[in-house]
């Protein structure tokens, strides 16, 4: 992990570590990858020790603000505190899941969904919801969880054409079943409506019974789209809009970036540019043949202004644009 730094013009690399999403801290595990993880601040170089019991595991992600820390511990999922290692919570996963996360929801709310070795066979998910732990064992292989604002309702879905998706009434228990794989499930800020996307290039929206409200076509389903209150702002047709609920379109201008930017070059470079002025603050040119990489969705700068590039591995694509727009509201033909 490289982080170009404008107060010197170069960069600091962090080798065997793997970054928040806002590079603010690396996790390590140690050289050979069987130490008790630990956790360092980037900018200041404080080191921050997770309570673990001495045991060694894997940090597995951070909550949105990144004041929490997820580590898989055998077959537990531990939520610690970025800030000072203590842990909040334990919740139980299935000793032989290949894959677990913990997504966070308001009010201190995770839910950690598992699944096996091909990512096709769901091994449940462990809920801490209001101070009690509740486990679901019908759901799909989850990939994608959303949380609703008031955090009563949980979205779960998994991705390729073996999945489904499962709205949860945590204070129910009630599982709703959709018979469709949806990416990036998300919740308006009402917590009226939540959307999930199609690799075709289609956003289903719902109501939060689960109800099918509306149907957007021709947008970048990969991306996302954010939710501005109750509008559903998108882009990937020429023009960005923002639509409402009844069906109602406007244009919608995002604001500029503001703050540093990333910029990567044709010849393999890398520069950290003021977008105020187009000074170039920090410049690194890896060696021939080696490739920046980065994770869909996650900042390529830091808060302190620097610049975080990942070494070793191509890039990945974005989806384009699928056939025209159009917005449909429900029933659909």
């Amino acid at each position: 992990m490289l982080f170009l730094d404008p107060a010197t013009g170069g960069g600091e690399a962090w080798a065997d570590v793997s970054a928040s999403p806002s590079g603010r801290f690396v996790a390590w595990n140690g050289g050979d990858g069987k130490q008790p993880p630990v956790l360092y601040e980037t900018a200041s170089h404080r080191r921050i020790q997770l309570q673990t019991g001495g045991d060694f595991g894997t940090v597995v992600g951070y909550s949105p603000d990144e004041s929490e820390v997820s580590v898989r511990v055998g077959d537990e999922i531990l939520i610690a505190s970025t800030e000072t290692g203590v842990v909040r919570v334990k919740l139980p996963v299935a000793a032989d899941a290949a894959f677990a996360r913990a997504y966070w929801g308001p009010g201190g709310s995770i839910a950690v969904p598992a699944t096996g070795a091909r990512g096709q066979e769901s091994l449940g998910m462990a809920v801490w919801w209001h101070d009690t732990l509740k486990q679901y064992t019908e759901i799909p292989p989850v990939n994608w969880a959303g949380w609703s604002p008031d955090s009563n309702q949980l979205v779960g879905s998994s991705g390729g054409d073996f999945g489904w998706t499962v709205l949860i009434d945590l204070r129910t228990d009630e599982l709703f079943r959709i018979d469709q794989s949806l990416y990036n499930p998300r919740w308006s800020e009402s917590g009226e409506y939540w959307e999930g996307q199609l690799l075709s290039g289609e956003v289903l929206i719902f109501r939060a019974d689960g109800k099918p409200h509306m149907r957007m076509n021709g947008v970048c389903a990969i991306f996302g789209t954010p939710w501005i209150g109750d509008e559903i702002a998108t882009w990937g047709f020429g023009q960005d809009v923002a639509v409402a609920m009844d069906g109602t379109v406007r244009p919608y201008f995002p604001a500029p970036p503001s703050g540093n930017q990333l910029e990567l070059r044709r010849d393999g470079s890398a520069a950290l540019v003021d977008p105020a002025t187009g000074a170039v603050l920090a410049d690194l040119r890896p060696a021939a043949g080696v490739m920046w990489a980065g994770t869909l969705g996650t900042p390529w700068v830091t808060p302190d202004g620097r610049g975080k590039l990942q070494l070793g591995a191509a890039g990945k694509g974005a989806c384009e644009n699928v056939g025209n727009f159009k917005v449909e509201l429900a029933p659909f033909d």
